[in-house]
């Protein structure tokens, strides 16, 4: 499968620079990389996609979503991602996986370093400001209108 080079050499440079660890799968056309939040011992996979006219960044929780939890976090994440301007918070049906999903388009100019560093820094910004109170969600720690107070009371 062709990738665009121009971007994946620019989001090669991006991390370079700033010394991240990070691994290229060159059969799926993916960057691999961890990141631990801040004041906590959680952390998340990144996975960042290169294809021929975009790439994605995305974030996973570490997390996976009890069955008869699925209907609060949905609707918390649906109450998120009504305020966000970029990127979105989405839950992987068959895998009960929360992630935070970033698309940026390739076709018509390369990204920005602006715009790489936007990428791949928001998702892991989203799961810090957001991510404990969907990880209760999730395992049923708090039920949804508890999560939807902590949650307003947080974007606030």
């Amino acid at each position: 499968m062709s990738y665009n080079k121009g971007a994946y050499k620019k989001i090669c440079d991006w991390l370079s620079d700033r010394k991240w660890k990070y691994t290229w799968d060159e059969d799926k056309q993916n960057f691999l990389w961890e990141i631990t939040l801040d004041d906590s011992t959680k952390s998340i996979q990144s996975i960042l996609h290169v294809d021929k006219d975009y790439y994605i960044s995305y974030a996973f929780a570490s997390v996976r979503v009890c069955p008869e939890c699925r209907y609060d976090t949905l609707r918390l994440l649906n109450d998120i991602n009504c305020r966000m301007i970029f990127g979105s918070f989405e839950m992987n049906n068959e895998e009960s996986e929360v992630r935070f999903r970033m698309p940026v388009d390739c076709t018509t100019a390369m990204p920005t370093r602006g715009t790489i560093e936007k990428s791949i820094i928001l998702p892991a910004l989203m799961f810090s400001r957001f991510g404990d109170t969907i990880f209760d969600v999730a395992t049923g720690r708090i039920d949804g209108d508890e999560a939807m107070r902590a949650f307003r009371d947080k974007a606030r």
